[in-house]
């Protein structure tokens, strides 16, 4: 893929492993997942394959990448969404400008 210098400094520090399968291949053994795209692209089964006590922001709305239950049942250890109707929003407008600094 052909892409500028400043997109190529991004993919070079958030991903050292070169990884270019799926998102499966990508969160084998991570620490943290930071879902902000599309609803129920996560399973239990999926947060298994992560690192022990991972941690999972679902940020996709209104449906979040993975139910909370079903991150919590996979082994995750921190769990939030973006919805404000469940008690671990993490709202997106507050959690963003931390994540990418």
């Amino acid at each position: 893929m052909d892409i500028n210098g400043e997109k190529q400094k991004i993919v070079t520090i958030t991903n050292p492993r070169n990884i270019s399968r799926n998102l499966r291949d990508a969160i084998r053994g991570a620490d943290v997942f930071v879902g902000v795209s599309a609803p129920n692209i996560l399973g239990r089964e999926d947060i298994r394959t992560m690192a022990p006590d991972a941690i999972i922001f679902a940020m996709a709305n209104p449906i979040p990448e993975i139910m909370p239950d079903e991150a919590r049942a996979g082994g995750a250890r921190i769990i939030a969404t973006g919805r404000s109707d469940f008690s671990n929003q993490l709202n997106n407008v507050l959690v963003f400008p931390g994540i990418f600094k």
